[in-house]
């Protein structure tokens, strides 16, 4: 086709105006501002909806139909679309089977990226070739039978479940202005609102023609009823009213061009990208002296790693900048600020949240048990995270406690290893007869050359700049993604950066005999040389690490727990750890009040029909020696 026979395609993406998201570099979007007039920001460069005639003034009314409606008064076009800065119409049809959520009705991904927009085919040649072919491109309904808030005879009655603060008196008074002004549409609204699928999110792409007939019925509905709704006493739910009405009068729209079967018309999926705020890249946060320390957090273990920055804290040099870098994907706002609230009195610390689900793209991360999560993998990713870091950063978990400057560590010279850390004790004497099944995984899965090479990666000191020289990132996710690792980024890691580790004192990384497992491990099958150094170590320890579980925040008659417990209480989150700690006690002593210390302690650390109990049998065979060794254990301190 001919550059100047192209069809003039525009599909306005309605942005919100108090979030700086992603837009998708393609010239057929056009990203517009939601009610632009409130927008107090300068130097915006995304066009808003409060120009030439406009009704941006009625977004928290109209949503995003005030982009809609300015577009179609301002913009000339062939084909107009409409869709969100996180909803977007796909165009691969390969992902919907497999991917899409029958009761939502739309497929849903984490983060909007560039992997993103190839995998759904965003992207300008695909787009058009499939656009011009129809006079109309819609997305899947919703099935009021396989409702996500649970059935509804049809769409009349999942109305009056989902709007009951309206008392159905919108949705009657729609009818009838449609019954009353616009008897065209009449017998297709009956016949909408009787049928079982409702029709959702505002998201189409249609021909000029078609555009000019919806928007009139469309307006002239909505301002009708907007005119005949008094929204003195309503709430930020009620006033969008219009904007919902609005699904379903395109609902009604799209029943009345089938029955003339003079259109041609595509269904395609929807896309929900569930984060597309704009992820900026992540420079040192201060000019000298700065101490990059980088963790992952779920929401959920947000009160713990603030017990990690809080000990740092405690310990810190004010000659020394610390720069923090929490890796998340799912923390709120309200945590981030709890967090921010907290180091705001320091003028030597920096605390930045960084959505890394990005940088994992479409793969598909191993994830051994319900204590872990994607989030363990940005720290063997961190290095790349950090491309604008050109010296050494600590990465590490955060379920632990800083007894010193954590400054200190950065001060190890590496020579040429590209990472420091500390050898993993309690995987050393599982390997060495606490678990003989280990040899079979390494044998068989895990090629490691040297079994008691094996370091523990909570706490690493990577050399950036070596790291990223010697290995890609697509290098680091294809490893990580070969096999089910055991431990995941653990052993990724390990087999990555064999000989090229410098092995740090396990001062730097003393992991806790928080069970009688681990210690039993440490004590009598550990190398004896590991073990003399571990027990020196453990008298002078630089970062306390409960590894394994149970942690302090569960069970505080555990090893040293009463170090992380004396930080905790110096908290913001130290009530909603209490809390915690009350209802986990409650529901164990409720639930298993009948059973023996050793069976409370396996359903508790390893609830049956999980994957952590089959590794538990796949390590610890019933009658095998370790199996009988632990419990003996087990009913000697039931006993005591």
């Amino acid at each position: 086709m001919e550059l100047n026979s192209k069809k003039n395609i525009k599909i306005f993406v309605s942005h919100r105006i108090d979030l700086d998201s992603e837009v998708i570099d393609n010239p057929l979007y056009y990203p517009v501002r939601c009610g632009a007039v409130y927008d107090k920001r300068k130097n915006i460069s995304i066009p808003g909806d409060n120009t030439g005639d406009n009704i941006s003034e009625k977004r928290e009314s109209f949503c995003e139909l005030t982009v809609l409606y300015w577009a179609w008064k301002n913009v000339k076009a062939d084909y107009y679309g409409l869709c969100h800065y996180r909803r977007f119409i796909s165009f691969n049809s390969e992902y919907k089977k497999n991917s899409t959520d029958k009761k939502s009705g739309f497929i849903t991904e984490s983060r909007l990226t560039k992997d993103m927009v190839k995998k759904y085919n965003l992207t300008e040649d695909m787009m058009r070739n499939e656009i011009e072919k129809y006079d109309l491109i819609i997305t899947p309904e919703e099935d009021t039978h396989k409702s996500w808030d649970g059935p509804h005879e049809n769409v009349y009655e999942l109305c009056k479940k989902r709007y009951r603060d309206f008392d159905m008196n919108g949705v009657d008074k729609l009818i009838k202005i449609i019954y009353d002004k616009y008897p065209q549409y009449a017998s297709y609204t009956k016949q909408y609102f009787a049928n079982h699928y409702a029709k959702f999110y505002n998201c189409f792409i249609m021909k000029k023609q078609l555009l000019d007939v919806f928007c009139e019925f469309l307006f002239g509905v909505l301002f009708e009823l907007e005119s005949n709704l008094d929204t003195t006493n309503y709430n930020s739910w009620k006033i969008r009213m219009p904007g919902f009405m609005g699904e379903h009068l395109f609902g009604i729209f799209c029943l009345y061009l089938k029955e003339k079967k003079e259109y041609k018309i595509a269904r395609k999926d929807l896309v929900f990208f569930q984060n597309n705020g704009k992820q900026k890249e992540l420079f040192p946060a201060f000019n000298k002296n700065d101490i990059p320390v980088v963790f992952g957090s779920s929401n959920e273990f947000v009160p713990y790693a603030c017990v990690f920055v809080k000990s740092v804290i405690d310990n810190m040099n004010n000659n020394n900048n610390y720069d923090f870098i929490i890796l998340e994907k799912d923390i709120s706002e309200k945590n981030k600020e709890i967090m921010y609230k907290m180091v705001k009195e320091y003028q030597n610390i920096s605390i930045r949240f960084y959505n890394a689900s990005n940088i994992l793209g479409d793969n598909k991360f191993y994830i051994n048990s319900s204590f872990q999560s994607e989030v363990a993998y940005y720290r063997i990713l961190a290095p790349f995270i950090l491309k604008n870091y050109h010296t050494k950063a600590i990465v590490m978990d955060c379920d632990l406690i800083a007894k010193c400057d954590i400054a200190e560590l950065m001060e190890i010279d590496l020579k040429s290893n590209f990472a420091g850390i500390a050898k993993d004790i309690v995987w050393h004497a599982c390997y060495n007869g606490a678990v003989m099944a280990l040899r079979e995984y390494i044998h068989k899965t895990f090629p490691i050359k040297n079994p008691f090479n094996y370091v523990n990666t909570g706490v690493i000191l990577f050399d950036l700049e070596k790291y990223r020289t010697n290995f890609t990132k697509e290098e680091v996710i294809k490893l990580a993604t070969s096999k089910k690792f055991m431990i995941q980024e653990q052993d990724v890691l390990n087999l990555l950066l064999e000989d090229k580790i410098l092995f740090l004192n396990i001062e730097w990384n003393m992991y806790l005999p928080v069970s009688p497992f681990v210690k039993n491990c440490i004590d009598n099958y550990a190398p004896i040389y590991e073990k003399k150094e571990y027990y020196k170590a453990y008298e002078r320890p630089k970062l306390l690490h409960w590894a394994a579980q149970p942690k302090p925040w569960n069970n505080p008659n555990i090893d040293l727990a009463e170090e992380w417990w004396t930080v905790a209480r110096r908290t913001p989150f130290y009530e909603i750890i209490i809390q915690r700690l009350i209802l986990e006690t409650n529901r164990i002593n409720h639930n298993d009040y009948k059973l023996s210390f050793a069976r409370k302690i396996v359903d508790k650390y390893f609830p049956k029909e999980t994957r952590r109990r089959e590794i538990l049998k796949f390590f610890i065979p019933r009658n095998s020696k370790q199996w009988n060794i632990l419990k003996k254990m087990y009913h000697k301190i039931s006993l005591d």
